[in-house]
């Protein structure tokens, strides 16, 4: 299968960045996390999904690349500082990308991704991991939890993935993934 940009999305402790770089070591391709399009907490929107995430600057850095077949040039935000990194992260144009996180199927980037993932787990595996995912001194129950329930139930991004897989339990190999997917679109 042909491929350029795909996305990984799905629950905070879902483990979309296990998966991302299974499928990237062996597929070749490079890891974007939706993680450096964070926002220091001093510059969170008044906003039910993603106020803590700065969407117009992943558009404008990852989706309209990809859109447009060019270099991606994008900046990480250091979770320590709260300060955008000075120095670009390049990906060359042509390179397989991965999108990795939650809100990676926002409406408004789902157009260049040639296939999408939606890492799912129970409520209750999410909320034993939870406990141990603190980002900046706050549990990802505080600092999470309300925005990206608000984002399943209002843009529906496990209904819009090619593929799901359940977080809870072993990865198949990259290669039966690639085939599920494959075997998804000759579905359609």
């Amino acid at each position: 299968m042909h491929w350029k940009a795909c996305a990984i999305d799905g629950p905070g402790g879902g483990g979309k960045s296990t998966l991302a770089a299974q499928l990237a070591s062996v597929l070749g391709a490079t890891v974007i996390s939706m993680d450096s399009f964070l926002l220091p907490e001093s510059k969170h929107r008044v906003s039910a999904i993603a106020k803590n995430y700065d969407l117009d600057r992943f558009f404008e850095e990852v989706t309209e690349p990809l859109l447009d077949n060019r270099d991606i040039n994008y900046r990480v935000m250091d979770q320590a500082t709260g300060a955008l990194s000075a120095q670009m992260v390049n990906v060359p144009s042509g390179q397989k990308v991965i999108i990795e996180g939650v809100y990676s199927l926002e409406l408004s980037f789902r157009d260049p991704y040639d296939f999408t993932i939606f890492v799912d787990a129970p409520k209750d595996a999410l909320m034993s991991r939870a406990f141990s995912l603190e980002i900046g001194g706050k549990s990802w129950l505080d600092k999470w939890l309300e925005g990206e329930e608000t984002y399943f139930l209002a843009q529906h991004p496990k209904l819009a993935a090619t593929l799901v897989l359940d977080g809870t339990q072993p990865f198949p190999s990259t290669a039966q993934i690639m085939e599920k997917i494959e075997a998804n679109f000759s579905e359609l």
